[in-house]
């Protein structure tokens, strides 16, 4: 079992499962990923510092000798808090302004990795025809880490999912 062991030494995010359903806006992803921190960020988040994750959406239109179009790309944004005082993890949705507090850090993770009814607008003009495929990834924001734990090339603060993709006809 190295990979387990790896995954909680370095952390992995991995997108297991997405599909799009109707909605009356468009559609709705709903994804399911495996979330795990490395210790030094479990510690971070356990001394104060937030957690910003990045769910990147993509749809693209393959075409013949050229590069493929994108026709939709979506981003959903959400933040991860740990509160000392009343010892409970908070994930706030920053898209949506929802949020929820959850007691352990599995649990925040879980519902971080599960991923339900995030709007996705339908592409303007859309049809059918040709080959469509949907990607979703999820990332740690290094961006957004107080400067002295921004990773400039490889670091244990560095968190990403390989692109999750499928066809959508």
């Amino acid at each position: 079992m190295p990979n387990v062991l790896q995954a909680q030494e370095r952390g992995q995010i991995e997108v297991q499962s997405a599909y799009l359903r109707e909605a009356p806006a468009g559609w709705e992803l709903i994804a399911s990923a495996d979330i795990q921190l490395s210790p030094e960020m479990r510690q971070g988040l356990n001394s104060g510092v937030p957690l910003q994750f990045i769910v990147d959406f993509r749809i693209k239109r393959t075409r013949e000798f050229w590069i493929d179009k994108t026709l939709v790309e979506e981003q959903h944004r959400y933040t991860l808090i740990y509160y000392e005082l009343t010892r409970h993890y908070r994930l706030q949705s920053l898209t949506t302004n929802k949020s929820g507090n959850f007691r352990s850090l599995l649990a925040a993770l879980d519902e971080l990795g599960s991923l339900q009814g995030l709007a996705v607008p339908r592409p303007q003009g859309f049809d059918d025809s040709g080959e469509l495929s949907a990607y979703v990834s999820m990332r740690l924001d290094d961006k957004a880490l107080p400067l002295p734990l921004q990773p400039l090339l490889s670091s244990t603060w560095k968190l990403a999912s390989k692109d999750f993709a499928w066809s959508l006809n």
